[in-house]
């Protein structure tokens, strides 16, 4: 069984894996990409005291971090668990595993973007 070592990247919102078969020196890691997801997150928040120069911001924050369970769009908790367990029985990872069709979604937009802004700069990079 291999083993599975966990690290959050804060800057791009991944968690990067790397997975042991336990025989080998070798590791593959893999970027896992999560969309949004049904989870106890927004309910669970410990507040502290609020202050009154920041109640105008924190107050709708807080409010909308506990309604995200309830969104449509939201993936169950059980989609992210299936697909790590699969990618870890995988002798076969890819580099990157974007896990609920949001994130698909957000991956293609960025493409997207990227391409075009690429399109956009090579009459620049011709003259």
């Amino acid at each position: 069984m291999p083993q599975l070592y966990g690290r959050r990247s804060h800057r791009h919102e991944r968690r990067i894996f790397a997975a042991n078969d336990g025989h080998s020196r070798s590791r593959s890691v893999v970027a896992v990409e999560p969309g949004c997801f049904a989870t106890e997150w927004g309910t669970t928040l410990t507040e502290s005291e609020q202050l009154d120069t920041y109640r105008d911001v924190t107050t709708p924050m807080l409010a909308g971090s506990r309604a995200m369970k309830q969104l449509p769009m939201t993936n169950p908790p059980a989609l992210f668990a299936a697909e790590v367990l699969r990618l870890i029985a995988s002798d076969d990872r890819p580099t990157r595993l974007p896990i609920g069709e949001d994130a698909w979604q957000a991956l293609l937009d960025a493409a997207h973007r990227q391409h075009t802004a690429l399109l956009n700069a090579r009459p620049l990079a011709v003259s």
